[in-house]
């Protein structure tokens, strides 16, 4: 539900869909890559499918979508969140790390329905 506030009303959320936020040093995400789009915040907006047939979306985070630059759709990637903290690259501040690995001889991304995402 919309709240008013004076002459301002309250903007919704519009991405949709299942938005990988983790939270814990060390959470894992995987799955084959299965569409890449321009981003709301950035240059990419990356899906993964997952083995599980589940459609999750990646956050336009600068530090992982710059590790996702150049791949392609079909390509089996593992993502591990490193934790919000300072690191030697980010100037003493705080950003969230990713690192990324890609499968080689992984198997195929299954066909799946391609339902027109909200995002």
């Amino acid at each position: 539900m919309r709240k008013q506030t004076n002459d301002f009303e309250e903007r919704e959320f519009q991405g949709g869909g299942n938005l990988w936020l983790p939270d814990e040093e060390g959470e894992e995400l995987e799955g084959w890559i299965y569409k890449i789009g321009v981003g709301q915040f950035g240059p990419l907006k990356v899906t993964l499918l997952t083995v599980d047939g589940e459609k999750i979306v990646l956050p336009e985070r600068k530090n992982l979508i710059g590790k996702l630059l150049g791949l392609k759709e079909g390509m089996y990637v593992r993502i591990v969140y490193e934790g919000f903290k300072k690191w030697p690259w980010s100037k003493g501040r705080y950003a969230h790390g990713y690192r990324v690995f890609i499968k080689r001889n992984a198997p195929p991304m299954p066909e799946v329905e391609d339902e027109e995402l909200p995002f």
